[in-house]
């Protein structure tokens, strides 16, 4: 096997009634300005409500998401990724995992 050290960031979960309602707090949480929501396409319409939740903090929607990324999907978020920060100088990126919103509102 061969050795090696593995470091990420700290995460941060935000659960239960009406959490999503604080989606921009979370992201000035971050320090970011913008966030750029990943999503499948099958989740596409529940990352839109993340989208306009965050109002002009959105940088809009990837539904490109998928497990185990092929390289193409990366390069394809990585070239949007550098549009949008050519175009606004502030853009950070926050990827908000959306899971069955719907039942998270009860």
């Amino acid at each position: 096997m061969y050795e090696f050290t593995y470091t990420t960031q700290a995460s941060r979960v935000v659960f239960g009634a009406g959490s999503m309602k604080l989606i921009q707090q979370e992201v000035e949480t971050l320090g970011a300005r913008r966030a750029l929501v990943l999503c499948t396409p099958e989740q596409k319409a529940q990352a839109e409500v993340v989208s306009s939740l965050l109002g002009p903090a959105s940088a809009g929607v990837f539904d490109g998401a998928q497990m185990h990324v092929p390289i193409e999907n990366a390069r394809t978020l990585a070239a949007r990724a550098n549009t949008l920060s050519q175009s606004t100088r502030t853009v950070q990126w926050l990827s908000v995992a959306v899971r069955r919103l719907g039942s998270a509102r009860r």
